[in-house]
C-alpha cells in the first residue's frame, strides 16, 4: 500500500505540474488570439472562441503530418515530464486532406492522453506509414506505462486520478466515450469520416489507430 500511495502521489504531482504549465501556455495563446482578432476586425469581439472556430472552418483541407507533429511536440516539451519518452516513426508521407488546426487539435488530444497514461518513465510511440490496400494514412499512437497498478479500491483520490488516465477502466468501456479530450478528438475525426479505434493491449499498454484522408492535390 505504501508503494502504491507513493506512485499515486507521483502521478498527482505530474498532473498538477502539467496543469500549471498548460494554463501559462493558454494565456499566451489566448492573448495572441485576442490581438489577432482585434487587428482583423478593428474592435474587441465577444465570443472569441466561436470567432476562432469560424476561422478554422475557412482553412484549406491540406496539412502535413510531419510538420504538425514537429510543432506539437515543441509545445509538449514544455509540459510533458522529460522522463516520459515520445518516439516518432514517420515515413515520407503525402499531404493530408485535413485542416491544419483540426489535425493539430485531434492529434494533440490523443497524444496528451497517451502521455498521461504512460506516466513517468513510460513511453509513447507515434507511427505513420502508407499501407497497401488502405486509401488513407494509418496512424498508430501507443502508450506503455511503467507504473505500478496505482488504483486503490474504495479510495476516492485513487479512483479520481486513475480514471483520468484510463487505468481504472477495466470493464471493456471505451475511454473515448468517457473522457472529454478523447471525445473532442473523435468529434473532429468524424468531420473527415474517420474515427479513432481504441485497443487495450494489457493493463500497462493501450493503442489508438486512425486512418487520415490523403489530399487529392
Amino acid at each position: 500500500i505504501i508503494i502504491e500511495d507513493l506512485a499515486e502521489l507521483e502521478l498527482l504531482k505530474l498532473m498538477l505540474s502539467q496543469a500549471e504549465t498548460t494554463r501559462s501556455l493558454f494565456l499566451i495563446t489566448a492573448g495572441l488570439c485576442k490581438s489577432y482578432l482585434l487587428n482583423k476586425h478593428g474592435t474587441i469581439l465577444l465570443q472569441p472562441v466561436e470567432r476562432l472556430k469560424e476561422l478554422i472552418s475557412e482553412e484549406t483541407k491540406r496539412s502535413s503530418l510531419n510538420e504538425t507533429l514537429t510543432v506539437l511536440l515543441e509545445f509538449f516539451d514544455l509540459i510533458v515530464d522529460p522522463e516520459t519518452k515520445i518516439n516518432v516513426h514517420l515515413e515520407e508521407l503525402p499531404s493530408l486532406a485535413v485542416r491544419p488546426t483540426d489535425l493539430f487539435q485531434m492529434l494533440g488530444h490523443v497524444i496528451l492522453y497517451a502521455v498521461n497514461f504512460a506516466g513517468k518513465n513510460g513511453e509513447v510511440e507515434i507511427i505513420a506509414a502508407p499501407a497497401t490496400g488502405i486509401s488513407g494514412i494509418p496512424v498508430t499512437i501507443k502508450a506503455t506505462s511503467k507504473l505500478l497498478n496505482v488504483r486503490i479500491a474504495g479510495d476516492p483520490l485513487s479512483e479520481l486520478i486513475t480514471s483520468k488516465l484510463g487505468h481504472s477502466i477495466t470493464d471493456g468501456t471505451n475511454p473515448i466515450d468517457l473522457i472529454y479530450s478523447l471525445k473532442e478528438a473523435q468529434k473532429i475525426a468524424e468531420l473527415y469520416r474517420t474515427t479513432f479505434e481504441y485497443q487495450t493491449v494489457s493493463n500497462s499498454e493501450v493503442k489508438f489507430r486512425i486512418s487520415l484522408p490523403v489530399s487529392g492535390n
